[in-house]
């Protein structure tokens, strides 16, 4: 009898395994094509335990970054110069990051009437729980370098599409003319878009919504389940943890600067998640009509349109360290708020990042004026959101975990000058809570009618469980 008690136990163990990897599945949110971001597909994904990253042949430090890169148009030599270009800059920034997994990119030449020279999105963001305590979205790119399994990765981390209407100029080419744009510069500035230079606070969802488009918010996480749409909450990137609002003249003197995060946790405030509505139309009435939505969405439309209103803080850095995010032009959710501005950067070494680039600018002026391309500033904020560098090879903190692996830890610290509330986002993935629950008790249930089975009465329960 006691060897047909173990084998249930043998069983009730393999049903938990299977069961646990079940549970943590996470949504995951992918942008498949960089010239619609705002087409932002949440699907399920899953993290398994953690690993140490370490493979038994090491890749070469020339390896780490990979471009396929897709031509689309018959001039042979310009595919090739393109190709090299792509490759250049993929390798010179990959010189100045500690990259323990492999970057891939897919690359196009896509012709199109449109005023884009190059448009990026990171293929895939992973929700994960930084050590504040707070699920956020993490670009696959920086996720894989992380001591997590992810198990269903897609084939690239970052897609991008170039258009080759515009005259590029290419990096050993005769002097660049005043027409030409400089191809290399485009694709740095490009890739590190896909590597997490990017953030959900756009009015994407309202316009996608028929809202109005002067309403600016972080992405909800809105899924279909049976019978109705699951709001799991507002999420925020990894990038948007260091972005703070500065008080401006309209505001009375003593008003302190607020960060993102904080925000976030105010949109959290509607429903609260996680909620069932029974379809996307009342989600939409619920939330339209919600105090959040109507004081803060104008509020984030009124400071995302004024000059030097927001601004990227290094992690555990001085707002007076920070780089001013641009919003100062007429409002564009491609441009706004996801580049440095171009009022205070555009002339510096810091032009990288700035929304626009002109034309008639080689790479070797540019080197000859700044000495490198990739600032020191620019290499902070890649710091900061999770990429170690030459510079800066130890971690700002312990790395972000998959949300159901562990309790949320104590909050990080803030910028000094800066009030800020860190709440814990409990809401991620509460159904994966309810399933765990109810498991728990059929387990309890079955251990019990073993139990039962093993003894002649019900007494003996403690006996034979000590006599195991």
């Amino acid at each position: 009898m006691k060897f047909n008690f173990l084998f249930f136990r043998f069983v009730i163990i393999l049903f938990d395994i299977s069961f646990l990897s079940f549970a943590l599945t996470q949504n995951c949110i992918d942008i498949p094509n960089p010239l619609n971001k705002t087409n932002r597909i949440i699907r399920p994904c899953h993290i398994g335990k953690p690993s140490n990253l370490k493979s038994k042949s090491k890749r070469d430090e020339n390896d780490m970054c990979k471009v396929d890169f897709t031509c689309n148009i018959s001039d042979g030599n310009l595919c090739e110069k393109a190709q090299k270009s792509l490759y250049d800059a993929c390798q010179n920034i990959s010189s100045i990051l500690i990259l323990k997994k492999q970057i891939t990119i897919s690359a196009t030449f896509l012709a199109d009437s449109s005023n884009y020279l190059g448009a990026t999105t990171p293929s895939r963001f992973y929700l994960l729980r930084s050590k504040d305590g707070i699920v956020r979205a993490y670009p696959q790119a920086l996720a894989k370098q992380f001591q997590l399994e992810l198990n269903d990765t897609l084939s690239y981390d970052i897609e991008m599409i170039f258009n080759p209407s515009y005259e590029f100029w290419f990096n050993g080419d005769e002097p660049i003319s005043a027409l030409q744009y400089n191809f290399f510069t485009i694709s740095l500035h490009e890739i590190f878009h896909g590597l997490g230079f990017m953030s959900f606070f756009d009015n994407s969802f309202a316009v996608n919504y028929g809202l109005s488009s002067e309403s600016i918010s972080p992405l909800p996480e809105l899924t279909s389940v049976s019978g109705g749409e699951l709001f799991e909450g507002f999420i925020e990137t990894i990038f948007d943890r260091f972005v703070y609002i500065l008080a401006d003249s309209s505001e009375p003197e003593n008003t302190k600067i607020n960060s993102f995060t904080n925000i976030t946790a105010e949109f959290n405030k509607f429903g609260p998640p996680p909620k069932n509505y029974s379809n996307e139309i009342e989600f939409l009435k619920n939330l339209s009509d919600s105090p959040q939505w109507k004081n803060l969405t104008p509020y984030l439309y009124k400071k995302a349109t004024l000059q030097d209103s927001i601004i990227f803080v290094p992690f555990n850095e001085d707002v007076s360290n920070g780089t001013f995010l641009e919003t100062g032009i007429a409002y564009n959710p491609g441009s706004t708020i996801s580049h440095v501005s171009s009022n205070k950067y555009e002339d510096t070494s810091d032009f990288l990042m700035v929304y626009q680039t002109n034309p008639g600018i080689s790479t070797e002026s540019l080197i000859n004026e700044f000495g490198d391309l990739i600032s020191p500033r620019l290499k902070t904020i890649m710091h900061s959101i999770g990429f170690l560098t030459k510079d800066n090879p130890i971690m700002n903190e312990p790395e972000p975990e998959n949300p159901e692996s562990s309790p949320s830890p104590s909050p990080s610290p803030s910028p000094s000058s800066s009030s800020t509330t860190t709440n814990s986002v409990t809401y991620k993935n509460s159904s994966t809570k309810i399933y765990l629950d109810t498991w728990k008790l059929w387990k309890f249930a079955l251990m019990i009618l073993i139990v039962y089975l093993q003894t002649d009465y019900f007494g003996n329960f403690k006996l034979i469980i000590c006599n195991e």
